[in-house]
């Protein structure tokens, strides 16, 4: 019998009142309890039961659990009305995240929810936590101003022995997204954006910040594998949708990556793509922007096109390497 807990998120119908006294649906997540309960004919379904985990849940989002590896506590990231801090966000009119947690008595029945207490939660908006192999340190995501969506997700980590905190991604001008711990229990991965590209990146206890791959693409969902010497992650472009990669770590040097699924190679063999490049343009403040101009298909530049000017609103995302099955280029 396998027990885990995943995330869920659901439609909330209720508008809610912002700031700027405007309505919004929201979208609130929840935790769900999933439970194996065997294996379909012909042993390639797997059947699970799921439930959703009232004990942990409010009425606003719960979400991002994790926990540790003896099974007896479980940390979220929840925007509930406990949370630290009195802002509320422009968009949601709901209160910035802070991590909580849930223990496990003496008979091993969960309490209730109580919030983090000492230097992880703050006003600020916290999220996302996730325990190091041995169980001795935290890592989670934290901005530094609050009231600001958009600002830059640092990846902090605590160690539960001694309380320092220390941020390991200051040395890195971009936010530090989807992490996860090495084996050595002294190395993260996680995915930035630079140059509207979301690359795969490194860093260690000391900050010490290197970038793993490479092109125009945007990688995501980092999975470390068995054995501690691989990553699984997702990756995409404007050109092709997401596919399975395996990424290898190599010292001093980028990355080796493996394709391992080519689920829509039987379709994207029948089309002719146009071109994506990047294009840097000077702004009317004396500075450089990337574009990307996307190219029609069978391009012939003896010939004029008519333009299509695409601006993504935010600022919380830039115009990257994106792949939409919803309203792609």
């Amino acid at each position: 019998m396998v027990k885990h807990l995943c995330l869920y998120s659901a439609f909330n119908r209720y508008p809610t009142v912002t700031d700027n006294t405007c309505f919004c649906k929201c979208i609130v997540c929840h935790l769900y309890r999933i439970r194996f309960i065997g294996i379909v004919y012909p042993n390639t379904l797997y059947a699970y039961t799921v439930k959703q985990s009232k004990l942990f849940n409010s009425n606003r989002s719960d979400y991002c659990p994790a926990l540790l590896p003896d099974g007896e506590q479980l940390y979220f990231t929840s925007n509930r009305n406990a949370a630290t801090g009195d802002d509320l966000s422009n968009i949601t009119g709901q209160k910035l995240s802070d991590i909580f947690f849930a223990r496990k008595d003496e008979k091993g029945r969960w309490k209730p929810v109580e919030q983090v207490e000492g230097s992880l939660n703050s006003a600020l908006d916290e999220g996302a936590p996730a325990f190091s192999p041995d169980g001795k340190m935290i890592a989670w995501q934290s901005m530094e101003r609050d009231g600001y969506e958009s600002d830059r997700n640092r990846l902090c980590i605590l160690n539960l022995t001694t309380g320092q905190k220390q941020y390991v991604t200051e040395s890195f001008d971009s936010g530090g997204e989807g992490f996860c711990w090495a084996p050595d229990n002294k190395t993260l991965y996680f995915v930035g954006v630079w140059h509207a590209r979301q690359m795969v990146y490194q860093t260690n206890l000391k900050g010490e910040v290197k970038v793993l791959t490479s092109g125009d693409y945007d990688y995501g969902s980092l999975q470390m594998m068995p054995g501690g010497k691989q990553l699984l992650v997702e990756r995409h472009s404007m050109s092709a949708p997401a596919d399975l990669y395996l990424l290898t770590p190599v010292k001093n040097k980028v990355a080796v990556v493996k394709q391992i699924t080519r689920e829509n190679e039987h379709l994207l063999s029948q089309l002719a793509l146009g071109d994506v490049k990047e294009r840097w343009v000077k702004t009317t403040d004396g500075k450089e922007e990337l574009c990307w101009v996307i190219y029609p298909s069978h391009f012939d530049p003896s010939k004029k096109y008519p333009a299509l000017l695409f601006c993504e609103g935010g600022p919380q995302s830039p115009v990257s390497q994106f792949w939409s099955y919803r309203w792609n280029f």
